[in-house]
């Protein structure tokens, strides 16, 4: 807004000056605003600020075009990089139920796996048990029959 008036009061000054100063022919400020009236000058320093206007107008909306392009070129890139995210959290959060997944049979089972070892020990020692008392059957068998033999 600023440089329409600065243009204006430039054009006005410059109607001025052609006004005061003579014309190659030699006419005088007098003969000047004889010629053109008051209201003619004035009507055309009128016109020239609307002039200016609608310029400053167009120049205003053509800024302000571009900046809505490129403000809807932004909001479209963000758009497309919050889709992006979107999509990958979506994946990620799949990803992560997968592992509680994993990660929940996994403690199942070790679980099984630390009852069947417990399991195994005590077999184990079971198996222990029971080949000790055949040693000691088949040593008094033995006693029996040497017994026996001796007799």
């Amino acid at each position: 807004m600023q440089e329409v008036v600065t243009e204006i009061s430039y054009s006005v000054e410059k109607l001025l000056e052609r006004a005061l100063s003579t014309s190659s022919g030699g006419v005088s400020l007098y003969e000047n605003l004889r010629h053109h009236s008051t209201t003619s000058l004035l009507e055309s320093l009128e016109s020239q600020v609307k002039q200016r206007e609608g310029e400053s107008h167009n120049s205003r909306t053509l800024y302000y075009m571009v900046n809505i392009q490129e403000y809807e070129k932004t909001r479209e890139s963000l758009t497309k990089e919050m889709i992006k995210l979107s999509e990958e959290n979506s994946s990620q959060e799949l990803r992560i139920q997968q592992l509680l997944k994993v990660h929940h049979q996994y403690k199942d089972l070790n679980s099984r796996y630390q009852a069947l070892l417990q399991m195994y020990g005590e077999k184990e020692e079971e198996v222990s048990e029971l080949r000790m008392d055949l040693v000691d059957v088949k040593q008094m068998y033995k006693q029996q029959i040497d017994a026996l033999l001796s007799k």
